[in-house]
């Protein structure tokens, strides 16, 4: 019998300390609970929102919230529109618009892309370039805040993009925030020469956020089939009630994989390395008529609405597949948005504590 309680001991005490933990986890000791429920309750991106929470139903709560403070957006800002792109981004989640730089222009984009993405990688590093290399891919990102450190061909890559009014007049469009000279530039170049393609989380069907969020991306040579074009399903940046539903399933799913790991870093490798939807969920959400491969030909650029369901295609042996990812995401987070902002600092008089920037 003593054995017994015994050993109830040291489980009772194995689970305490393991909810401790979990509580100490959840709540930054340093911010008050209210921050931290805020914090916690409006915090992005969604599809990786760890905390038990999720089993309370924060997902729709962040669902609802959105589409409230979206139609607040809508009505205070004033976005420049362009039947060409706007009404295609609304409808179908994506705009495509060919010889979009002059000739000029253009090659000296791919010259200065094909130079910056062929040097080693240490001289790259030594410039705060961020590097990343696989087997069949390199990628090379430029971050807009450390635009200073690089160097004259870096910057002058940097500055084609910025000063085309256009990309910052479509992202303003999609995200409704400003974008001049705020983005950042990743020179991608993927081939199949030495090695046959390989699956990663691009290449499965995924949505990045339920919050507006943009990318672009610029051809630098023809995307024909079997290149890995970019694939996209038309009009499922719509937040609907099917996607609702989808958007709860699977945050249920990640608060289970927060609770098994204890820990947010273990349960997002984990969650990486799944497929977002299975092919069966997926099929079932869209119609086939809706996928659309987005093939064109070099001086090309796609922009994409974010919300929308999307993949990289697979790419046949002995291709390539070569270009600038444009990436806008709002420094003003969706689900911080002023309304909570000030009422929060005008009951309690300060800043949320530990918010972090995008």
């Amino acid at each position: 019998m003593e054995q017994c309680c015994i050993k109830f001991e040291r489980f009772d005490k194995k689970i305490k300390g393991k909810l401790i933990y979990m509580f100490k986890k959840f709540f930054n000791q340093t911010e008050r609970i209210d921050t931290a429920l805020l914090r916690r309750a409006f915090s992005t991106p969604p599809h990786f929102v760890l905390t038990p929470l999720n089993f309370l139903g924060l997902q729709i709560f962040r669902c609802l919230f959105e589409l409230v403070i979206d139609g607040y957006r809508n009505s205070r800002w004033l976005v420049k529109k362009n039947k060409k792109w706007s009404n295609s981004i609304e409808r179908k989640g994506y705009f495509l618009q060919s010889n979009f730089f002059e000739e000029k222009d253009f090659g000296e984009i791919k010259a200065l892309a094909g130079s910056i993405i062929s040097q080693p990688a240490k001289e790259l590093a030594a410039q705060k370039i961020l590097v990343a290399n696989t087997d069949v891919a390199k990628r090379v990102l430029f971050k807009a805040e450390n635009y200073d450190n690089y160097s004259k061909a870096g910057k002058r890559l940097m500055d084609l993009f910025f000063e085309k009014k256009e990309i910052n007049d479509i992202a303003t469009f999609i995200i409704r925030s400003e974008f001049y000279r705020r983005f950042d530039i990743e020179i991608e170049r993927i081939n199949t020469f030495s090695h046959p393609d390989e699956y990663d989380h691009n290449s499965h069907w995924h949505a990045d956020r339920i919050s507006r969020c943009a990318k672009a991306f610029f051809y630098l040579n023809d995307h024909n089939e079997g290149s890995g074009s970019y694939q996209y399903v038309a009009g499922s940046n719509k937040l609907n009630t099917r996607r609702v539903f989808y958007e709860f399933k699977r945050s249920i799913w990640l608060g289970f994989l927060w609770i098994r790991y204890l820990g947010k870093q273990r349960a997002l490798n984990v969650a990486s390395e799944h497929e977002e939807i299975s092919t069966a969920e997926f099929q079932s959400m869209f119609e086939k008529k809706h996928l659309v491969e987005c093939m064109a030909p070099e001086n090309t650029i796609l922009f994409s609405d974010n919300r929308g369901f999307h993949r990289r295609g697979v790419l046949d042996n002995g291709v390539e597949r070569f270009q600038i990812n444009l990436t806008f995401y709002s420094d003003r987070i969706s689900f911080f948005w002023h309304p909570i902002w000030k009422m929060h600092r005008m009951l309690f008089g300060r800043h949320l504590s530990s918010q972090k920037k995008l």
